[in-house]
């Protein structure tokens, strides 16, 4: 099936499909303005589905309520737009708790949404264009204060003028508690003669996976999120919640 969806009842006719990304503005179906209603009732038409992709906009509670009650595997959620989604916290929580099936949960955003991480969860990946150290410290400790075992990669940008802010920033973040580090990586997007310009390690604080690329990969959002925080330091952490 197409990369975007072109309506929604569409859906209907494919029950069989299991994987679907409906990335919103740039096509005839937008996310943004289909009436939960309706995008509910094809998404659950879809009884084989095991990965949605969507790209919402912050503030936009359509999407969020139709995720309730699918039995999905792997969400990805792009959502754009700068502003606090306070009114949407309990919807958020609610949806992603109904998922009971969900195991693997990736999230871009521009600043940060709280979320209540379904019990099923084995993998999260976080995607923040720019965060403050308070926040990035709360994150840490609001995810090394989960009861469940889960997978984290957590990455963001980080506006730094002075270089040892880079040392504040790690000196909060390499040491919270119940965790199990194996990365945690400073990247910074450099020139590089012949090759344009590319991400260059600025700083290896944890390695022990001995990972030491971007991964990028081939994921549009993924690229994306790297292209938004290009002129910023990328923080790039993997751990594990005990």
């Amino acid at each position: 099936m197409s990369p975007d969806v072109p309506r929604p009842l569409e859906t209907q006719c494919c029950p069989n499909i299991t994987c679907l990304s409906i990335l919103g503005d740039n096509t005839p179906f937008d996310v943004n303005h289909v009436k939960s209603k309706s995008l509910s009732q094809s998404l659950a038409s879809l009884i084989r589905l095991t990965t949605l992709c969507i790209r919402a906009r912050q503030g936009c509670k359509e999407p969020w309520k139709a995720l309730h009650g699918l039995n999905i595997k792997r969400l990805n959620m792009s959502v754009s737009g700068i502003g606090v989604m306070q009114g949407n916290q309990p919807l958020i929580a609610q949806s992603l708790s109904s998922l009971s099936q969900l195991d693997t949960f990736t999230l871009y955003v521009h600043s940060w949404i709280d979320i209540k991480l379904p019990l099923s969860l084995k993998y999260l990946n976080i995607n923040c264009d720019e965060m403050s150290l308070f926040v990035s410290r709360k994150i840490m400790n609001t995810l090394s204060a989960c009861t469940q075992r889960v997978g984290i990669k957590f990455e963001f940008g980080v506006k730094i003028e002075l270089s040892q802010s880079i040392e504040i920033y790690r000196q909060q973040l390499e040491t919270p508690t119940n965790v199990e580090m194996t990365r945690f990586l400073i990247f910074r997007w450099k020139p590089s003669i012949g090759r344009g310009s590319e991400w260059c390690v600025q700083e290896v604080v944890v390695g022990v996976d001995g990972n030491h690329d971007d991964d990028i990969g081939g994921d549009k959002l993924y690229k994306q999120f790297i292209d938004d925080v290009a002129e910023l330091h990328r923080f790039s952490m993997r751990f594990r919640i005990n």
